[in-house]
């Protein structure tokens, strides 16, 4: 029973990372055309 929990908990550290990587893309992504506006 004991691994399904720590199976269960890295599943969820990979979702959470994988919004994180998203946001940091998003952020980029918008940083980067706002700066192309500004030329």
């Amino acid at each position: 029973m004991r691994h399904l929990k720590i199976f269960r908990a890295a599943k969820e550290v990979v979702r959470l990372r994988k919004d994180n990587y998203l946001e940091v893309n998003k952020r980029h992504l918008w940083a980067s055309s706002t700066a192309i506006r500004c030329d």
